[in-house]
């Protein structure tokens, strides 16, 4: 349908939809970056969907690797956009006239939790109005120094979960990670009682640094102090990066919570007492994307699909994508297709079966050459009831590193479309240096949404509802 260049620069975020001018046409929000520490005239870019064409763009001193969040902020109707990314900059833009409302960047002298707050921000939720100004505010995470290398642990400041008011941008509380360590993990949160009082998901630990996933109060949160989070699960060596699933895995109408380790281990924890439904690891693999959530068998219980990489980082190689049986962690498919990348998977039911298939953006070469200026890419669907391969659009001279796909109907025309963005071979994986967002028309009827169509849902808010029991 359309194809947009943007040279010289490049993205590890993933795109968000939203009606930003009005039109009935979803609009697509990215962010954008040059390589590391520079500045750039298109840190946050706007897309309409419907031809491609830029409606605004934010200039940023370093990248922004985050994903968007939206929420009218200004009563003008038109969905406002938050982001954030490297050099503790998070940003509230007026969706429909590309403005910065307010810019929110930890100043170096702060004292308490954010003294250790000078990094990454990561992918913001909505919570309930804090300080009762009528607006719902924001849950965001803020940690990782990209400038330690891997396995040091020296200079690891540790990560920091904030609550921001979303009409100014003042902080409303701040804590500390429990056990001191980074974080890279966007926080999921819900009401568990449906009475206001929320519970919040939030993860430590890298690549190369041991972490824990932990489960917090709002009320904790709110008093500045999570110390007593109680720990679901720990990684030796390995952390937790990819943002935590919420979903019912025992009918009992009480979320679960569903979480993959860096060193591709999967844990199903009950919700109602936090103890462990099963737990499976992967061997000689890392993980940092995020599991989608899909029905791969007629059981009722949601499944799930861990995109993987073989060998450690950051000397990983070939991709592996496994299906789990969401009712006892047992593997019913493994494939082994492309190689480096850390994209996160989506499903839809693609074929009108009953069973939902997976779409993985996957890189192509030779992956232990490791010869990142002849990659190739495409999104490869997985059929796991057929057990079957298939694509969904072109091979393309290019690589995705970090950018997850988005499905579902821009234009309400009753078709699905897809988006996705591809990057410019250089002689590193994760070098930026031009990329093209484009978005695929598909002969697919949109009669249902996808099942889990974009990063973190279809919502971007990590929970998942199976409608297909």
């Amino acid at each position: 349908m359309w194809a947009r260049s943007f040279p010289n620069e490049g993205t590890n975020s993933s795109l968000r939809t939203a009606d930003l001018n009005g039109d009935g046409t979803l609009d697509f929000v990215i962010g954008g970056g040059k390589r590391l520490h520079q500045s750039t005239d298109k840190g946050v870019i706007a897309i309409n969907g419907r031809n491609g064409h830029i409606l605004w763009k934010i200039a940023t001193e370093d990248q922004i690797f985050g994903s968007a969040t939206f929420l009218d902020i200004t009563g003008d109707g038109y969905p406002d956009v938050f982001i954030g990314g490297r050099k503790s900059t998070f940003l509230a833009i007026d969706g429909l006239l590309g403005t910065i409302i307010w810019k929110y960047q930890i100043p170096m002298d702060t004292t308490g939790p954010l003294k250790t707050a000078h990094f990454n921000f990561y992918n913001a939720q909505l919570v309930p109005d804090q300080n009762n100004d009528g607006l719902q505010d924001l849950l965001v995470s803020n940690g990782g120094n990209v400038t330690i290398p891997p396995d040091v642990v020296a200079g690891r400041e540790a990560g920091v979960l904030l609550v921001l008011d979303s009409k100014t941008g003042n902080v409303l509380t701040a804590a500390a990670m429990p056990d001191g360590k980074e974080t890279y993990m966007s926080p999921v949160v819900l009401d568990y009682d449906n009475n206001g009082s929320l519970d919040v998901f939030f993860g430590t630990g890298g690549e190369t640094i041991s972490g824990r996933f932990y489960r917090v109060t709002w009320k904790e949160l709110m008093l500045g102090n999570i110390a007593q989070a109680k720990m679901l699960a720990e990684g030796e060596g390995h952390g937790f990066i990819a943002p935590p699933i919420l979903t019912d895995l025992n009918s009992d109408g009480i979320f679960d919570i569903v979480v993959n380790c860096h060193n591709s281990t999967v844990s199903a924890i009950n919700g109602k007492n936090d103890s462990l439904f099963w737990s499976i690891s992967i061997p000689d693999t890392e993980s940092n994307s995020s599991l989608a959530p899909g029905n791969f068998n007629n059981d009722g219980v949601p499944d799930f699909l861990l995109y993987c990489m073989e060998g450690k980082w950051p000397e990983n190689v070939g991709g592996v994508e496994i299906a789990l049986d969401g009712a006892t962690g047992k593997v019913i498919r493994k494939y082994q297709i492309g190689c480096t990348g850390f994209s996160s998977p989506l499903t839809a039911d693609l074929n009108n079966d009953g069973y939902d298939e997976v779409l993985v953006s996957v890189n192509e070469f030779d992956c232990d050459a490791r010869n990142f200026a002849n990659m190739k890419t495409r999104v490869v669907v997985l059929d796991i009831h057929r057990d079957s391969t298939g694509q969904l659009g072109d091979l393309f001279d290019f690589k995705n590193i970090a950018t997850t796909p988005w499905l579902g109907d821009v234009d309400k025309n009753g078709f699905w479309e897809m988006a996705f963005c591809v990057q410019m071979n250089t002689s590193s994986a994760i070098e930026l240096n031009g990329m093209i967002v484009s978005m695929i028309p598909t002969k697919i009827a949109s009669t249902i949404p996808p099942t889990w169509g974009a990063y973190m849902g279809n919502k971007s808010d990590g929970v998942f509802i199976n409608k297909r029991k």
